[in-house]
């Protein structure tokens, strides 16, 4: 038989929007704590920065661990907005939960492709094709 790694979709959905919603709220606390012209400057960075990257970085994750790409690279981009609102009542810029769309979006491809190089090799796999 198969030897399966992967989780069910809801836990690896789950896991991946607890993810972004934590590391979020993280990098919000730390702007927030800094003075107010740094603080602006420090949010540009982050959300430009490091949350594509993270977006990319879960989205890969989700997808090495079952779920399913087509909506693996959604979830982290409403997270980030979700956290944004709740915790400074302001909608983030655009451009900043675009591109953490468009870089979720490669990083669900790389792990998909990631998954089919091991199902090439006779690697873990969780598909039966």
């Amino acid at each position: 038989m198969f030897k399966t790694r992967n989780w069910r979709w809801h836990l690896a959905l789950l896991c991946e929007a607890a993810l972004a919603m934590i590391a979020s709220a993280l990098l919000l606390l730390f702007c927030l704590m800094l003075p107010t012209k740094q603080a602006g400057v420090c949010y540009d960075v982050f959300g430009y920065g490091l949350l594509p990257l993270l977006a990319a970085a879960l989205a890969c994750f989700a997808v090495r661990k079952g779920l399913h790409y087509y909506l693996s690279w959604l979830v982290p981009a409403p997270c980030f907005v979700l956290t944004s609102v709740l915790m400074i009542g302001v909608l983030p810029e655009p451009g900043m939960a675009l591109l953490a769309v468009l870089l979720g979006f490669v990083g669900a491809a790389w792990g998909e492709e990631r998954n089919r190089r091991e199902r090439k090799k006779g690697g873990a796999t969780w598909r039966k094709s």
